[in-house]
């Protein structure tokens, strides 16, 4: 080999060495010092302890002027660069090569200097990126970022401020810190570590314990895959890992998030039906079907999703096995059940069905767990607590339902979800009028394209309108409706979508004080964020749904305990137990104080189950109150307008034939 390639050898062999990072960096120079100090001891054959240089002050002879003490002079002159100057007067040869030693030295200390800001630079940069390891256990993991992994980790947060969160996700770490910025408090931002990197990846899911963590929730990232066009193939993908990993102990509580109704098979197979999955879509649009159908109903879900005061859960009482449901009612004073659960195993998989609102003869079994709205995590159970007492009170006699008329205003995706659900409430006879900026062809087509199955009660009728000008949204107004559900218009040519929402709520409020026929309509409306829904929440439009915040909710419960996945598709889906407003005098007579145990009895005996008062306060009674889990013997003062929160299936409603 030439000299010319030599070089270009030793010079590619440092830049691998350069690109292998700080370790090797470190190395090569450690390397570099010895060379250029053995280089130095050399200068013990020209002289160096010669007589000529015994009167020199830098050159030592502790050891009797050898090799070791050779060493000591050279290395002296690397990392010491003023030790040149105590080699004044020496011969020649010594002073070139302490002159020589000194420079290398200095070439030495300055990228010795260099190698470690750039590893702290390099280091800084990793952090910045999200590239490094997480050492933690028991944390909760989020796969994925979207805004409702803010709300998410505050829920979680405030159930027990010892948790730790660890957050994968294809984003730059700085970005996700910003949004959680503005979503957390500084002390729940400091329990939260940030990566960036592919949660479909097993290597980076190693990287952040995945394995060791307490539980993990998969939320759908529509940022990551900017050009699929179903953003749920980032949870498919994680699904299909975490399902097929074998993990060397008990699997962590796993919960994963699906947005649109076609991915909803697909996921279910990813996922090996064994991780429970919550369909953004779905919990949206049956909300709002609900919420437009009963003005408050919004709060009930708020308080009971929101992690607050009370919560559901699902716990075991050995104690009370054997024993009829109806007579276990009164043994709990700090909870309500609601109903139970039990194991099934089906094809070697085992899942929990619940059971709500059973039979009052149902007996409930050894394997049978209480689903409970519970107000502390303590829950205190008295077998022999007295049972509840007989009420002679004989309530109005039941109403024909009335045919309900639906105005929705706006198109996007949750609507022919809602258009199901609606039709799956409502006796035959119910009317929907759809407002949009389609044109009547177009949106004929995208209801015969979309609609899972046919609408077999509720006729559905559709007109172009821009109803952001007050002569067009009276105009819709001036036919009667119940209720107008304002959606988020992906129709519309701006694409503002929430501006255009807020307006639309502002005009309707405007309307509904001006204009008769609009003043006993009730509205609802999806909104996505949490903060433009405390701008427009007041006492003239009680129903504004935060449709994100709920699925965070609902996902963060999960996340703590799988079984809930199940009740909340019962609580929430047509011909099931769901919660009713029921007016106060079908439990209490009018202008009569009664306890909520009492109140508790009536339902009982009504095959319902009470578990709070929906009350109307302030001045002209427009604020709604929503109180669950009262103290039982608390005397209750319910007026013509307020309401008993029951949980039951309403069959007139939902099926829409009267008995």
């Amino acid at each position: 080999m030439s000299f010319r390639g030599l070089l270009r050898l030793v010079r590619y062999r440092i830049d691998r060495a350069f690109a292998r990072g700080p370790a090797a960096r470190f190395a090569l120079l450690a390397l570099m010092s010895v060379l250029v100090v053995a280089f130095g001891t050399l200068s013990i054959f020209f002289g160096l302890f010669s007589e000529e240089n015994e009167h020199i002050e830098g050159i030592a002879r502790v050891y009797g002027g050898g090799f070791v003490d050779a060493i000591w002079w050279s290395g002296k002159h690397i990392f010491d660069p003023t030790f040149f100057d105590y080699s004044y007067g020496a011969t020649v040869p010594i002073v070139i090569f302490s002159l020589l030693v000194t420079l290398m030295g200095v070439v030495i200390f300055g990228s010795l200097v260099g190698f470690v800001s750039s590893a702290v630079e390099e280091r800084l940069d990793a952090l910045r990126k999200g590239n490094g390891p997480v050492v933690e256990s028991n944390h909760i993991l989020v796969l994925g970022f979207s805004p409702d992994v803010g709300a998410i980790i505050s829920l979680l947060h405030s159930i027990d401020a010892r948790l730790r969160f660890v957050v994968l996700a294809e984003h730059d770490v700085e970005s996700m810190q910003e949004a959680l910025r503005v979503a957390l408090s500084s002390r729940a931002l400091r329990a939260v570590a940030l990566r960036s990197g592919a949660p479909s990846v097993v290597s980076e899911l190693k990287r952040v314990c995945f394995e060791s963590a307490r539980s993990i929730i998969v939320v759908a990232d529509e940022v990551a895959t900017p050009q699929a066009e179903n953003a749920d193939i980032g949870v498919i993908k994680a699904l299909m890992l975490l399902s097929a990993h074998r993990f060397p102990g008990p699997p962590p509580k796993m919960v994963g998030e699906v947005t649109r109704q076609d991915s909803r098979h697909v996921a279910t197979i990813a996922s090996n039906r064994a991780i429970p999955l919550v369909f953004t879509g779905d919990i949206i649009s049956k909300i709002l079907v609900q919420c437009s159908r009963q003005p408050g109903l919004s709060l009930v879900y708020q308080s009971i999703f929101g992690l607050g005061d009370n919560t559901l859960q699902i716990m075991s009482f050995p104690s009370l096995a054997g024993r009829r449901f109806d007579s276990i009612l009164p043994c709990f004073e700090t909870a309500v059940p609601i109903g139970i659960s039990r194991a099934v195993t089906a094809q070697g998989r085992t899942s929990f069905v619940p059971l709500l609102n059973p039979p009052g003869d149902h007996v409930v079994a050894h394997d049978e767990w209480l689903v409970l709205l519970a107000r502390n995590r303590d829950v205190v159970c008295n077998p022999d607590a007295a049972p509840y007492p007989k009420i002679t009170y004989a309530p109005p006699p039941p109403t024909k339902p009335k045919l309900e008329r639906l105005l929705i205003l706006g198109w996007n995706d949750h609507l022919y979800r809602v258009l199901t659900e609606f039709d799956a409430h409502v006796a035959s006879g119910a009317r929907i009028t759809i407002a949009a900026h389609h044109d009547e062809a177009s949106a004929t087509a995208l209801l015969e394209e979309h609609l899972p199955v046919p609408l077999r009660r509720a006729a559905v009728s559709y007109v172009k309108a821009n109803y952001l000008k007050d002569d067009q949204l009276k105009a819709l107004l001036d036919d009667t409706h119940d209720s107008v559900l304002v959606l988020a218009d992906h129709s519309a040519p701006d694409a503002d979508t929430e501006s255009r929402l807020m307006m639309t709520l502002l005009l309707l409020r405007e309307l509904r004080r001006t204009h008769p026929p609009a003043a006993a309509t009730r509205v609802v409306s999806e909104i996505a964020s949490l903060s433009n829904r405390d701008l427009l929440v007041d006492s003239r439009t009680p129903d504004i749904v935060c449709g994100s915040q709920l699925v965070s909710m609902i996902l963060s419960q999960v996340a703590l305990q799988q079984m809930l996945q199940t009740v909340y598709d019962q609580l929430l889906g047509a011909q099931h137990e769901e919660f009713h407003l029921k007016p106060a005098n079908l439990y209490v007579p009018p202008g009569a104080a009664a306890t909520f145990r009492n109140i508790a009895a009536a339902a009982c005996q009504r095959n319902e189950v009470a578990i709070g008062v929906l009350t109307k306060t302030g001045r002209r009674g427009g604020d709604l109150r929503v109180e669950l889990n009262p103290p039982r013997d608390r005397a209750l003062d319910l007026g013509p307008d307020d309401s008993v929160i029951v949980v039951y299936a309403d069959v007139v409603e939902a099926g829409g034939a009267v008995p």
